[in-house]
């Protein structure tokens, strides 16, 4: 509708998802929150920072001894979601 209109719509607000590098390139890093809904997150910096608090919780894993490789942050990023969830 053109502006002014009286029905004016607010902007969809962007939502963020985890992409991770593998060997063909970027594509979504598989973090959901049931069997068949990606975790989507409401800003780019709510998705940093749940990358760096499992990067933080993997390296806390190895130092325990309960995994025996840790993952670099350099493999993780925040993307914009362009498909409707």
């Amino acid at each position: 509708m053109p502006a002014g209109s009286g029905r004016d719509f607010p902007e969809r607000q962007m939502k963020w998802k985890v992409e991770t590098k593998y060997s063909y390139g970027w594509d979504d890093a598989g973090w959901k929150v049931e069997e068949d809904r990606p975790l989507v997150f409401d800003s780019e910096e709510a998705a940093n920072k749940a990358i760096d608090e499992f990067v933080k919780d993997v390296k806390e894993a190895v130092r325990l001894g309960l995994m025996d490789t840790e993952v670099d942050r350099s493999i993780y990023r925040a993307v914009p979601v362009k498909e409707a969830l």
